[in-house]
């Protein structure tokens, strides 16, 4: 599946009924502008569980920029599955 990113910042995993994109984490439907996607080169992500550090990247699970909800800090977030899935 394309990489779609949401105005929520996360990526559009789910699909709705119709086939849009659809965010699973926020209830988000609507597509993010080109204009408006933040460039992750460069950048590193945290794991907000156990602080594992990684290239930042769309697809990583329940990645959010540090841009979202006016964080700031040097890294963005994301969880690497350290204390499961369930």
């Amino acid at each position: 599946m394309d990489e779609v990113i949401m105005k929520c910042g996360h990526i559009g995993y789910g699909r709705t009924a119709e086939g849009k994109p659809y965010c699973l984490v926020c209830d988000c439907e609507e597509v993010a502008d080109e204009k408006d996607v933040i460039d992750l080169t460069g950048r590193k992500a945290k794991c907000s569980s156990c602080g594992h550090i990684t290239n930042s990247s769309w697809s990583l699970p329940f990645f959010s920029p540090r841009e979202e909800f006016n964080q700031s800090g040097e890294y963005d977030s994301y969880y690497c599955g350290c204390g499961g899935w369930d």
